[in-house]
This record gives C-alpha cells, structure tokens and sequence, in this order.
C-alpha cells in the first residue's frame, strides 16, 4: 500500500488504519504526504501505525520502481477515471495498491509505473469516494479475489 501526496493528517491515518486492518503487509508514505506522526494523524489510525511496517522512502517513485524491478509488484492505482472496475480486474502475485491526493490522484511519476488502473463502482453520479475508504473497499476487494481465486491461482 502506497500513498502519494496524501495532505490531510485524518485521512492518512484512516489509509494506515485500513491497510493494517485489511491485510496490507506494509504502508509506503510519499515524500510530500502528510507525517503519520501528527497527532490528527496518529489519533485517526487507532494505533495502526504500530501495527505495520512504514516506509518513508526519499523519493516514493524510486521505490516504487525497484518494487517492480526488483520484486516483480504489479502497481495498483484507485483512479476515479479509470475504464477497469474493482471487481473486473486481477490481483493475482504480488500488488501495491497506490493511492493519491485527495483532489488530483496519484501524480504523473508513480501513475507511470502503475500496470493497472481501477475505479470503484459508484452508483448515482456520486462522484469518487473518500481516500480512507476507497483504500479499504480496494483492499477488500483485492482480499476478496484472493479468497474466491484460491493460492493456487494467485500467481
């Protein structure tokens, strides 16, 4: 789990309190997110923040680009103008869903890399949903999909 230019304190911790709760292994935090270590920040994740590995890399890009070359990730991103739906797309081997600002998305440099773009299904022209909980509708969504494909088919 990745987060890029994310500015609200709250909703930085909502995104850790999430990905602790939904079984991301660890959180990256963007260089120009806002610090997990602001009381808002803190008070919104429960404790999240103990609860995962937190990576604070110099350069979120440089990253996120050795996790592909390196480790073979497939970059996510929650991107409200995406063509794919949540529940259309595959989320088998190793993944890093990346999250972005919360008026202009993912930035240009981590959206390049990313090999998949989805949006989640919202009904009625409502518009994108929060940060916090487009976080965890994905990552219940990438759960889901693990469960019903089973480890065999996960690679």
């Amino acid at each position: 789990m990745a987060q890029d230019a994310l500015h609200h304190a709250e909703n930085v911790g909502v995104v850790v309190r999430n990905a602790a709760g939904l079984g991301a292994s660890a959180v990256i935090v963007g260089e120009t997110s806002a610090s997990l270590y602001l009381r808002r920040a803190m008070r919104t994740s429960l404790g999240a923040v103990f609860c995962l590995p937190i990576v604070h890399p110099p350069l979120l890009s440089t990253m996120l680009s050795a996790l592909v070359g390196s480790f073979g990730t497939r970059l996510i991103s929650a991107d409200a103008g995406a063509t794919i739906l949540l529940e259309e797309a595959g989320f088998g081997g190793n993944v890093c869903v990346i999250v972005g600002n919360e008026q202009r998305g993912v930035s240009p440099d981590p959206l390049s890399l990313c090999a998949l773009r989805v949006r989640l299904p919202m009904d009625r022209d409502t518009g994108p949903l929060n940060v916090g909980t487009a976080v965890a509708v994905m990552l219940y969504g990438i759960r889901e999909y693990r469960r019903r494909a089973g480890p065999q088919n996960l690679r």
